[in-house]
């Protein structure tokens, strides 16, 4: 396992193994990789579930997400990353030695995408959109936790925020539907959530909600509008449905 030099560092990478090894035994090695190994002097573990485990840390590029995952006897591991971390990957790959076994990953997204929103909203910052919307990496790694995984109807929000300015100029000519949601996304909410951009605190006024096709819990993204028209996206959660 290489590092990609062509990749940028905070470019996320899914890594698929099998293993013999149970989740309790999974997240005893990681406890011990992290407090012991020189690699990870600035890094800490978070999760209190032996299943998912996050290893956040100050000189990451991001946060390393460790899933485990059982079905009948097979074991299955995946490790999601900031390919800038790539030399963190590899140290817990060669502590865990012969208990691993490297699988193909299959490409994301795709059907068998991992849980979560993370590449969808990190598919939104690389994509054409990008001159309209900025995402932070704050949004990328929350969105890992999300149970929302409905791409298809979380597509429609950054196509709809993208056109506000234009939608604002032509308001009269929108179609019902689009007329409330213009009004929703206009409302200042009272106890605005707050992201960093650009070493600066900004507030996050104004949200849009996104319901899934089947049941399930909403998406909700919390945003504000800079300068020249464009979208900051600083917050996502999940809200009841």
């Amino acid at each position: 396992m290489h590092n990609n030099p062509t990749l940028p560092p905070t470019k996320l990478v899914l890594r698929t193994f099998t293993t013999d090894l149970p989740a309790e035994a999974v997240k005893l090695k990681l406890q011990r990789i992290v407090e012991e190994s020189t690699h990870f002097n600035t890094s800490f573990l978070n999760g209190e579930w032996a299943e998912d485990t996050r290893i956040g840390g100050f000189d990451q590029h991001g946060d390393i997400l460790i899933r485990h995952r059982s079905e009948r006897d097979k074991h299955e591991l995946t490790i999601e990353h900031r390919a800038g971390d790539e030399p963190l990957i590899v140290e817990i790959v060669t502590e865990f030695g012969m208990a691993l076994t490297r699988r193909p990953t299959l490409p994301v997204p795709g059907m068998n995408r991992p849980r979560g929103m993370a590449y969808f909203f990190e598919m939104i910052q690389g994509n054409r959109l990008s001159s309209k919307i900025v995402v932070t990496d704050a949004v990328v790694e929350a969105a890992h936790d999300l149970r929302f995984e409905d791409y298809r109807m979380a597509r429609r929000a950054p196509d709809f925020l993208a056109k506000l300015r234009e939608i604002s100029r032509k308001y009269l000519e929108q179609d019902e539907a689009t007329q409330i949601a213009y009004h929703l996304a206009q409302i200042n909410h009272p106890e605005p959530k707050v992201c960093l951009f650009e070493g600066k605190k900004v507030f996050l006024p104004n949200q849009i909600t996104i319901k899934p096709e089947k049941d399930g819990p909403h998406l909700t993204i919390h945003f504000t509008k800079l300068p020249k028209g464009r979208i900051l996206v600083g917050f996502v959660e999940e809200t009841p449905f």
